[in-house]
């Protein structure tokens, strides 16, 4: 089948910040230019801000740790066409789907 969704740990990337962002930016680049989704998770302690992280213009930021029921529901709510961007439920309460 075709890929219709592409999920990216930003600790994979390597370098300083500004070469991991650059690095983040070219895979969401590629996915864009696919027309696939993309939601990239980040740890609250990595090198990349969440503010750098939603400047890379992910169709979805998943702020870990996350369970993976809440992680599963994020996926579905942003395939079923809802705005659930930012998705940080240990920082802010938020579930992940209402």
């Amino acid at each position: 089948g075709s890929v219709d969704h592409l999920v990216v740990d930003a600790a994979v990337a390597i370098g300083d910040p500004a070469e991991r962002i650059a690095r983040l930016r070219e895979v969401r680049g590629a996915a864009a230019g696919a027309n696939v989704l993309m939601t990239l998770l980040l740890a609250v302690d990595d090198a990349i801000t969440i503010a750098d992280a939603l400047q890379l213009g992910a169709s979805q930021l998943v702020v870990k740790p996350i369970a993976a029921v809440e992680l599963v529901e994020a996926l579905r709510d942003l395939h079923a066409g809802g705005a659930m961007v930012l998705v940080a439920p240990h920082l802010t309460g938020m579930r992940a789907a209402a």
